[in-house]
């Protein structure tokens, strides 16, 4: 109910709204009459602000109105704030229109800010903000530079641009597009690595944002200079005396090269026989022999040098520059000839003695360098020997002699004449002669006696010989019952001599020795039979006995028990079930077998066997044969009930009859067979209960008129609780042919019922048979099976690893462990398997594939022209090879038949094998003929002679002669003396001579660095440009007047003409080149700044990363990032208990809001918590001031009287302050030290003029950081 009438007759209203507002009349009325009167209420509405858009986005220059639509009641009054700061209407700029909004004039970046519309009534006030975004138009304050590099440098390309919001800048180069990094705070950096000419031009920095749209450009140019690349190099070449060469040398690069020749190290010297062509080629006409020399083309421009070199060789005919001289030696010496010749090609050297020519070997030695060596020279080695030379230009040879010294040398000793006397000591001696040889040559005599005498004995005088006293006894040769003794002496004193007697009697005596008994110790007599054992089944024992017989003459009693017991009868006395009943169902060979059955009987047998008599009914017919040999359809059968030896379980002990079975029959013909057995236990008659699933394939032998299953073993393995592993290799023999197969089965059971035990069980079977019954449908098993402990039983097999921990034995992976494969490896329990991809066949040794030959076994059906390639698991038909060719080994391709190395008779002379063919060719001076023969060609006869003057043939080449007053070059050309070079003019030294033709004349010499003119002027010579200057290949040549210098390029310096530019290290010679560091480069240098310093755009100063700005570090909450010299930090900023964060300024505020608060009249703050940071560079000396501070109010006014305490120091350094015109200056008696950081915290109270009362206080937290370096 809105309105409520009272008992005194008034109206309530309990919740006035808007709409209340009106006049109210009150009616009274009664039988006499009624009266009326009127009442106004007017309803006061707090001041409610439209909702309307936060934030606004202009642009410099324009005009902007923030809305302020407000209703209320009574009408509410308008005011706005920027940045908490009053806006005053009468301001031009500022228009508030009648609807409260505010327009903004003539837009400029400081007008960025929040600006505040508060609307005030009787009722209420409300307020909302709104954010002014300025956007200022771009403007770049760092553009590009110009560069000017080599190709494959690296540069950059820098440029800044500000404006609000930051500038996108984007590049272009050449009018297109660049795809470059996003700029990042207005600064926009590209670089280029390993430049090429393709990045040389001009790039433009251009720099965008939404400011109207507004973009700027700058530009700057790129040249990329390439240094000299050899195109088309020099060759090395070989030629002949007289003859022409041309040296290529092409060569790219920009600015175009300049190119210069060096002849072994020094600047070739052009002239009318030697010069340079325009495409920097050297032509030398007319060569010599001093042409031959190493060239090298070097080409030079401001990117670099480029060189590259020509090895000229000038054949020549071999010349001697070593003979050997005759030789004088004894017998027995060594003997060297020396002999060396030169000649291009170099020269063939060999030796001959008299006419026959020295092979290497024994005695007789041709060094490499082509000595003679001869070792213990022999009188056969006197005589003539030839040192022969040969080239394809000539051949010559030169003589020596060697003579020989022979010494006399003595013949044998004859014999001894007899001896002097009979007996004892007497004189002999014995002659020789000097003629082996004798001496010759002016040889020496024999040396030493030709008579040789010495002492002699026929025969000793005699002497009679005695014996030695007897030696000590040996041991005796028993300790008990009769042994014997010996001892000896010698017939040695003295022995008999000469013809003396022997000494009389025996040399040795024996006797008798420890005659006593010997002790015998008791032993025990055989063992007695077993008894018979206490219990028929259940473990029971038995016992047997023996006697010690007694010992005698003190030997030892017996050692050992009289009465042995053993355990017996351990099989359970447990009763096996005696039939069994199962089903089988699947296919075979895709024969399905839907309804058969399985009846078998056990019968305990007393050879400790269980045998198994068993019929599968209702076979399907065509299944019938497949069945024959697969007895193992009764595994459960016979596992569970074979008979048990030594206290080994059978199934029916281990599983209590249930358990499953999956089984595995793998035939060496491929097929597979899988069958799973489910065993259900025994039912109340004792009948095992069984079904078969069988699926797979097995071989399809046809009629089978014989089946004959041998004997067989299983392992069983424990393989974990309730698992156990079978295994079994088997052989079939069906028709006289044997066929093996291998059976593996996984048991399954209730793990409650325990384990083996043993690790591994052999199961064993014996008198095996199976009957077809093909009236009946039928086929019948019979075999005898028996259990007992594995061989060893408590060792895991072959394939297995040992569990300890659990004992079982656990499969162990092949593959994983051992990769024995070399394809493709199978794991299985306990073995491994080896499998081979197609075109692959597995190696005898189960493990290697081998790739199948398919072109040996299948033959080639490529066709006609093709031929089969055996590949990799695979094989290809390809092109025959052509005449000419063959196919090469182990591969695919024609190659080449050499028909020079395999036909030595092809050619006469020179052999050149080509592609599919050869070439014949002859040997300078003859012509090639039919079947490569070659004929002496008469080069006189020739159009164009080979002699510039007279010619006569010879085989094989020619001889060349000269007309008196000229000289034969080379063999072919006839040159005119130099008298001026030769020898022979009569200049004075004050003249030059100038050769003629035949003669010469004197003309007055040049100053040095000047040549004469046809004219007969002086004038400079261009060192330079003739290449007379000794600079080196990297110096630039600069002509002078009558000289030259020689310059190194810029970053390069040089010890003098000649000496090379080498790069010049400014670093080390030129300080203060970088603020921070300065790393020499080749050429140049480069400055580089520690981490957390960028190098400025002088290229010198390092400016400190702002990484507060650049990285957008987010410290969290109560923290301020603060960015210092090379690096930053985060700081905490809390407010303290009841201060506020101001959003503007992150200051902590105490807001005059609680009449608690001791606040100064009219303030707004009682304490403003203000954070502030200093990065200082390092290096600050004691006394210097750090810091200004100055206190405002709320009003941004400066307060003059303010005072200034610090309230808490730093711990490591005290600041001190001092107070200049109202601010606060923090300033230290000692150094800073480098690397610290420093936090102080200072209070400033401000006071009003007359210093009574405190108007605004403020408190400054100030963190100091100093930067290990100075900037």
């Amino acid at each position: 109910v809105h309105y409520i009438t009272l008992q005194t007759g008034g109206l309530a209203i309990p919740h006035s709204r808007a709409e209340d507002t009106g006049t109210y009349t009150c009616i009274a009325e009664n039988t006499a009459g009624e009266t009326k009167q009127k009442l106004t209420l007017t309803v006061q509405v707090p001041p409610v602000i439209q909702a309307a858009d936060s934030q606004f986005v202009v642009s410099v220059g324009d005009h902007v109105s923030l809305p302020c639509v407000t209703v209320g009641s009574p009408t509410p009054e308008i005011s706005w704030t920027r940045d908490r700061r009053h806006i005053d209407p009468r301001d031009p700029k500022y228009i508030i229109g009648s609807d409260g909004s505010i327009t903004i004039q003539n837009i400029n970046a400081g007008d960025t800010g929040s600006y505040v519309c508060t609307a005030e009534n009787v009722a209420g006030t409300d307020s909302q903000s709104r954010l002014l975004r300025v956007q200022v138009p771009p403007e770049i304050v760092t553009p590009p530079r110009d560069r000017e590099l080599t190709i494959n440098s690296n540069f950059q390309m820098n440029c800044a641009a500000r404006g609000v919001p930051t500038p996108a800048i984007t590049w272009m180069l050449n009018g297109r597009p660049l795809a470059t990094p996003p700029s990042l705070n207005g600064v926009s950096t590209i670089t280029v690595r390993n430049a090429m000419k393709e990045d040389a031009g001009e790039y433009t920095c251009v720099a965008i944002n939404p400011a109207n749209d507004q973009q700027v450009t700058a530009h700057a140019k790129v040249i990329i200079k390439v240094p000299p690349v050899m195109i088309v190099p020099p060759g090395d070449w070989a030629v002949r005396i007289a003859e022409k060469v041309v040296l290529d040398c092409s060569v790219g690069g920009d600015p175009a090269p300049e190119i210069l020749w060096t002849k072994n190290s020094r600047p070739v010297e052009l002239n009318d026989r030697i010069q340079k062509l325009n495409n920097g080629s050297l032509v030398i006409y007319d060569l010599t022999s001093s042409d031959a020399a190493t060239y090298k083309c070097i080409a030079i421009n401001d990117a670099g040098t480029s060189e590259a070199q020509s090895i000229v060789t000038v054949k020549s005919e071999p010349k001697f520059k070593i003979e050997p001289s005759d030789a004088l030696v004894e017998v027995g010496q060594t003997v060297m000839f020396d002999c060396v010749a030169e000649g291009v090609p170099t020269p063939t050297m060999y030796w001959w003695q008299d006419t026959v020519e020295i092979v290497s070997g024994g005695r007789v030695t041709v060094l490499a360098n082509n000595s003679l060596r001869i070792v213990a020279t022999q009188q056969g080695d006197a005589g003539l020997y030839r040192c022969f030379a040969s080239n394809p230009l000539g051949k010559t040879f030169v003589e020596t002699y060697l003579n020989v010294v022979v010494h006399g040398e003595y013949s044998s000793w004859g014999d001894w004449t007899p001896c002097s006397s009979s007996c004892g000591w007497g004189d002999r001696s014995r002659h020789r002669t000097c003629d082996k040889p004798a001496p010759q040559n002016g040889g020496k005599d024999c040396v030493g006696p030709s008579v040789e005498h010495s002492t002699c004995m026929t025969e000793l005088c005699p002497v009679h010989g005695n014996w030695s006293p007897w030696n000590i006894w040996d041991d005796c040769s028993q300790t008990c019952g009769g042994g014997q003794r010996r001892r000896s002496r010698t017939c040695s004193n003295p022995p008999p001599r000469g013809s003396g007697q022997p000494c009389m009697g025996s040399g040795e005596e024996i006797e008798l020795c420890n005659s006593h008994g010997c002790p015998v110790n008791g032993t025990f007599t055989d063992w007695s039979e077993w008894s018979l054992c206490s219990k028929t089944c259940g473990a029971g024992t038995k016992q047997r006995f023996r006697e010690c017989r007694q010992p005698v003459n003190g030997g030892r009693r017996c050692v050992g028990d009289n009465t042995e017991v053993m355990e017996c009868n351990l099989v359970s006395c447990y009763t096996l079930p005696l039939t069994a009943e199962g089903n089988v169902i699947g296919y075979i060979n895709k024969v399905d077998i839907a309804d058969s059955t399985i009846v078998a009987q056990m019968i305990p047998t007393e050879r400790g066997f269980t045998r198994v008599e068993a019929t599968v009914r209702n076979v399907p017919p065509a299944a019938a044969n497949y069945l024959q040999h697969l007895i193992s359809l009764l595994t459960p059968v016979y596992w569970t009930t074979a008979h048990e030896l030594d206290g080994a379980f059978n199934g029916y002990t281990l599983t209590n009859g249930e358990f499953l079975r999956e089984v595995q029959v793998e035939f060496a013909t491929g097929e597979v067979l899988k069958m799973s057995h489910y065993a259900n236990g025994v039912d109340s008659k004792g009948t095992l209960l069984f079904d078969i699933i069988i699926r797979g394939e097995v071989p399809d032998l046809g009629d089978i008129k014989n089946v004959h299953l041998a004997p067989y073993q299983e392992k069983y393995i424990q393989t974990g609780p309730g698992t156990v592993y079978a295994q079994s290799s088997r052989m079939l023999n069906v028709d006289g042919y044997s066929l093996p197969y291998a059976w593996n089965h996984t048991i399954t059971y209730d793990e409650t019922r325990g384990r083996m035990p043993y690790l591994v069980q052999q199961l064993s079977t014996r008198d095996l048979s199976v009957e077809l019954l093909s009236e009946q449908h039928s086929v019948r098993y019979v075999l005898e099976a028996s259990i007992g402990p594995g061989s060893p039983s408590n060792r895991c097999p072959e394939g297995f690893k040992h569990d300890a921990q659990e004992s079982f034995c656990r499969d162990d992976d092949e593959c994983a462990t051992q990769n024995p494969c070399s394809h493709s490896c199978h794991n299985s329990a306990g073995s491994f398997s080896c499998s081979c991809p197609i075109g692959f066949l597995l190696m005898s040794d189960a493990w290697t594939c081998q790739d199948i030959d398919e072109c040996s076994k299948r033959g080639t059906d490529c066709g006609p022209a093709m031929e089969c390639l055996n590949t990799l698991g695979s094989f290809r038909c390809i092109n025959s090879c052509s005449r000419g060719f063959e196919r090469e080994k182990n591969g695919e391709n024609c190659v080449d038949i050499n028909e020079c190395e395999e036909s030595l008779n092809s050619c006469e002379h020179t052999c050149q094998n080509l592609v599919g063919s050869y070439r014949c060719s002859c040997l300078p001076g003859f012509r090639l003929e039919e079947k490569g023969r070659c004929s002496d060609t008469n080069e006189c006869e020739l159009p164009n002679s080979p002699c510039s003057h007279e010619c006569s043939n010879t085989r094989g080449s020619y001889k060349c002669s000269c007309p008196s007053g000229y000289q034969l070059l080379n063999g072919r050309v006839c040159r005119d003396i130099n008298e001026c070079f030769e020898g022979g003019s009569n200049c004075r030294k004050d003249e030059e001579c100038i050769n003629n033709e035949g003669s010469f004349h004197c003309v007055q010499l040049c100053p040095p660095g000047f040549k004469r003119t046809e004219s007969g002027r002086c004038q400079d010579i261009d060192e330079c440009s003739s290449r007379l200057h000794r600079c080196y290949y990297n110096q630039r040549c600069i002509n002078t007047e009558g000289a030259y210098r020689c310059d190194c390029p810029a970053g390069f310096t040089s010890r003098g003409p000649g000496q090379p530019c080498i790069d010049r290290d400014e670093c080390s010679e030129e300080a203060l080149l970088c603020q921070h560091n300065c790393t020499n480069t080749k050429g140049s240098y480069v400055c580089t700044c520690p981490p957390g310093y960028r190098l400025d755009t002088d290229s010198y100063s390092c400016t400190d990363i702002n990484e507060c700005v650049e990285e957008h570090i987010n410290c969290g909450s109560e923290k301020m990032c603060f960015n210092q010299r090379g690096s930053y930090s985060c700081i905490d900023i809390p407010c303290p208990t009841d201060y506020a964060r101001d959003p503007t300024t992150n200051f902590c505020v105490l807001e005059c809001v609680n009449p608690h608060i001791p606040c100064p009249p009219g303030a707004k703050y009682a304490d403003v918590i203000e954070f502030r940071t200093i990065a200082l560079p390092g290096g600050n000396p004691a006394r210097q001031d750090l810091i200004r501070l100055t206190a405002y109010n709320q009003h941004d006014e400066y307060l003059k009287q303010t005072m200034f305490t610090v309230i808490q120091n730093d711990l490591e350094l005290e600041f001190h302050l001092r107070v200049e015109e109202g601010r606060g200056i923090v300033y230290t008696l000692e150094p800073l030290k480098d690397s610290s950081t420093y936090r102080i915290t200072v209070r400033a109270r401000s006071y009003d003029n007359y210093r009574r009362h405190i108007q605004y206080q403020t408190t400054f937290i100030i963190h100091i950081s100093v930067s290990a370096f100075p900037y």
